[in-house]
């Protein structure tokens, strides 16, 4: 089975910090100390007031998972019987703004053996999309607290789905700069069982929104 995989990088889980301006009020952190307010969290709760994601922002949804093939016949024949369907996979790429979706696709510029390039981001399709409420569903879904979160427990990873290999992610960029990057891959990052959950909704919760309105446009 051929897939593509995104590199553990691409979808470690982090949440990248840009100090406020100078006198900026402080939000206190967990110990009582002060520390500098959270970007991701000031442009969100800025969208949630404004009923829009803020000019500059985007949020980036993206997943590339497949389920390996036992090489047991038995095994394949008992998970088959079970409905998994090794052919299936979750390939996609969206990228949301103040008021499109865009179907995306990630390539690599031609490189030489062992020459690191990043990732270019190619927008080949667009629907309108009314993003009034993505910032409340990226708040509601408890996007701070899992990147915020250490975890305790065995992590999980594509909790409620049948596959094991890949990852998926979701990112909130600000003018290109990354501020929330959330998720999950087989080789290096995963959640505990609640935040698992949560962000295994919060993804099916905006990703099947662009979904929804590609497959709108098509039928038509």
């Amino acid at each position: 089975m051929h897939f593509k995989m995104i590199s553990a990088v691409t979808l470690a889980v982090g949440l990248f910090v840009v100090s406020g301006p100078a006198g900026a009020d402080q939000d206190p952190s967990k110990d009582g100390r002060k520390r500098a307010p959270n970007p991701a969290r000031m442009l969100l709760e800025e969208g949630r007031t404004a009923g829009s994601l803020p000019a500059g922002v985007i949020v980036r949804v993206q997943a590339d998972l497949a389920t390996s093939v036992p090489s047991d016949p038995k095994l394949r024949a008992a998970a088959e019987a079970r409905g998994v369907d090794f052919s299936k996979r979750l390939d996609e790429l969206w990228e949301f703004t103040a008021d499109r979706v865009y179907r995306v696709v990630m390539e690599v510029p031609p490189h030489k053996p062992g020459e690191n390039l990043e990732s270019v981001y190619r927008r080949v399709e667009s629907r309108p999309f009314d993003s009034k409420a993505l910032c409340r569903e990226l708040l509601d879904g408890k996007s701070l607290e899992i990147a915020e979160e250490e975890g305790q427990g065995e992590p999980l990873q594509f909790v409620g789905t049948h596959y094991n290999i890949g990852g998926r992610s979701i990112q909130v960029l600000r003018n290109g700069e990354s501020v929330l990057h959330l998720g999950e891959h087989c080789t290096s990052a995963g959640y505990a069982e609640t935040d698992a959950r949560a962000f295994a909704a919060l993804y099916e919760k905006l990703a099947s929104q662009a979904r929804l309105l590609f497959k709108a446009k098509a039928a038509e």
